[in-house]
């Protein structure tokens, strides 16, 4: 499920950036937003998620649904920390008569900056969990190395205290898998 979900996010907010950018040059043009949402929904593919939510919104518009309202419904379907952003600057916009195109441009470029950093930061904790594997082969490798050409080496297992090193270090080793795991189990 959440895999189903983080798709239908990155989907949402990989069109959002370019979403953004046409609406912000419709707007300097002087078209009011909705004409603008409108014309730049259509220039979208159908599959668009935020097509979908355009036209749900300006479609809620033209049946008499109050503007903040329509527009705070904006993808309330989908989990996106970018929706509430581009929502709450609709509706200052709507409310204050502040320049809506200065505030839709820094929107832009946080949602490109966001989904950057966002690419980074995978790319980096794949790149940590693939050391990790290296690591853990390379070890494992020279374990079974050191066992199978020094005949001492299984002997020192073969005592009490030798079993006792052995159990601390695969318990440690064990430990470090985990505490590892959790930590490159970022959600982004």
């Amino acid at each position: 499920m959440d895999f189903v979900v983080e798709h239908k996010v990155k989907r949402f907010e990989k069109d959002l950036g370019q979403f953004l950018m046409s609406l912000l040059s419709l707007l300097k043009t002087g078209m009011t937003p909705m004409q603008a949402m409108e014309a730049v929904a259509n220039t979208l593919d159908d599959e668009s998620l935020v097509k979908a939510e355009t036209m749900e919104m300006l479609e809620a518009l033209r049946n008499g649904v109050n503007e903040e309202r329509a527009i705070s419904r904006f993808g309330e379907r989908i989990l996106s920390p970018s929706i509430e952003a581009f929502i709450q600057v609709l509706l200052v916009g709507k409310r204050f008569g502040g320049s809506l195109a200065d505030s839709l441009e820094r929107l832009a470029t946080i949602v490109r900056k966001r989904i950057q950093f966002k690419l980074e930061a995978k790319a980096a904790v794949g790149q940590a969990k693939l050391s990790l594997l290296i690591i853990v082969a390379v070890l494992s490798l020279a374990m079974l190395v050191l066992a199978l050409t020094f005949p001492g080496f299984k002997e020192a297992f073969n005592d009490g205290l030798g079993r006792s090193v052995l159990h601390f270090v695969i318990v440690c080793v064990l430990c470090s898998l985990v505490l590892i795991r959790k930590i490159t189990n970022i959600k982004l």
